[in-house]
């Protein structure tokens, strides 16, 4: 039951059409609609990793993903998603196709997000917990909290009356996404080091719903949906490019550049 009437989207309409709106300019991605989920990568230009400015090759340092940018074969498209941190090092904002997300933790969990594009407020969305840590409602504009329930032995959440669940490692990676009947499975590379590999807190509710598991992780992707990553990591171990290729392609169809920063 929506409190506030004036408002008639129900949640799952919302991140449906934050998905949409948000993301579908730089990915021409169709995704997490009620009938299917498919993820499309198209876009976007190249940009330089600026890793070593003088720094001890030998000595890795530690590193925080500032953007990425996916660069498409075919040459359409076009954008990027920039991210910032707050003084905890935890993820601040994500910026993505002119919409800012802005993030709020409590003892490093993060507990809301909000959306803005042009300085207009967009969705908002809270997350509760247990006294364990562990997440038990979401709550999506303005009505009323949905219950999320844990499957310790799977490490899944499942928000039943939106018909969506996802999955987490033991990194806080999402492993698998439901929406209804489909589902997309992630697998990560344990020896290399992800975009947000060093990030503190959690902050996975935000890659679910920005739909961004393969680029917001602590470990590299190395499949998910059809498409295999070839990883390469830069001198501090950071993953820095992704060639990812649909399967059995002789060449890869979408190239991810990551750029890095010191905190």
């Amino acid at each position: 039951m929506i409190k506030n009437q004036k408002t008639k989207r129900q949640p799952h309409t919302i991140i449906t059409q934050h998905y949409n709106d948000a993301l579908a300019g730089i990915y021409n991605i169709k995704i997490f609609t009620m009938k299917k989920l498919i993820l499309l990568f198209s876009a976007l230009c190249l940009i330089s990793c600026s890793d070593d400015d003088g720094a001890d090759a030998n000595k890795p340092r530690t590193l925080f993903v500032e953007s990425a940018f996916v660069s498409n074969a075919s040459g359409s498209g076009g954008g990027a998603i920039e991210f910032s941190y707050n003084d905890e090092k935890q993820l601040n904002t994500v910026l993505v196709s002119g919409t800012l997300c802005k993030m709020t933790y409590k003892d490093g969990k993060m507990i809301a997000m909000e959306t803005s594009a042009g300085g207009v407020a967009g969705d908002a969305y809270e997350f509760g917990y247990d006294d364990d840590g562990i997440l038990e409602s979401l709550k999506a504009g303005n009505a009323d909290p949905y219950d999320v329930t844990y499957d310790s032995d799977e490490k899944k959440y499942t928000i039943a009356a939106m018909d969506r669940s996802f999955a987490l490692n033991d990194d806080n990676d999402i492993t698998a996404i439901t929406i209804g009947t489909q589902e997309v499975f992630f697998t990560y590379d344990d020896k290399g080091k992800g975009p947000m590999y060093d990030v503190k807190g959690d902050f996975y509710m935000a890659a679910f719903i920005l739909t961004t598991p393969f680029i917001m992780s602590k470990r590299p992707a190395l499949e998910f949906q059809g498409f295999t990553s070839e990883n390469i990591l830069n001198a501090d171990g950071y993953l820095s490019k992704s060639l990812l290729s649909v399967q059995d392609a002789e060449k890869p169809s979408t190239t991810i550049y990551y750029s890095y920063t010191t905190l």
